[in-house]
């Protein structure tokens, strides 16, 4: 049989990296990756694939990014198609993913450490930090608000404000 496209070409893009046929540069690292040898990926050889940025050691913060619609070729047999659920537990590289146009219902949650971890927890950082501050700023003015109120009562009578009649 022979390959349809260059992502039909075993390990094409190498491990931990994926293969988009509508991208110019078919061949891509995962969240949390980069390519091995940066001379291969720039003259658009791929074999070499990715490797990790940030060594993963099981510190705070770490977790899953979920990539979605992939077409995952592992050499494993798991059926979780036609409503079926199922997961599949995979260690070390992955070879084969390809990224496609139109829905596929695979997903993959790759681990990446916490500095790949970006929009969900840093939207969620930056919304709590503007609550905190616009909190505080509505209590400094109406702070600001009663102590005006409370002077203005206070100078409404005659010789409270500190002036005295002679």
């Amino acid at each position: 049989m022979f390959p349809h496209d260059a992502s039909d070409v075993y390990a094409n893009c190498g491990p931990n990296s994926m293969c988009t046929i509508s991208n110019p540069q078919i061949c891509s690292c995962m969240i949390g990756y980069q390519p091995k040898s940066r001379a291969e990926w720039d003259s658009l050889v791929w074999t070499s694939g990715c490797v990790s940025k940030n060594p993963f050691n099981c510190s705070r913060g770490e977790g899953f990014k979920r990539l979605k619609e992939l077409l995952l070729r592992a050499y494993a047999n798991l059926d979780a198609t036609g409503g079926a659920k199922g997961s599949l537990l995979w260690f070390g590289d992955l070879i084969d993913v390809r990224k496609l146009i139109e829905y596929a219902n695979q997903d993959l949650f790759i681990r990446v450490s916490a500095s790949d971890l970006d929009s969900a927890n840093s939207k969620w950082k930056v919304w709590v930090a503007v609550a905190i501050s616009s909190a505080i700023v509505m209590l400094l003015v109406l702070l600001y608000i009663c102590i005006f109120w409370k002077r203005k009562k206070k100078c409404s009578r005659p010789g409270s404000c500190g002036l005295r009649r002679k």
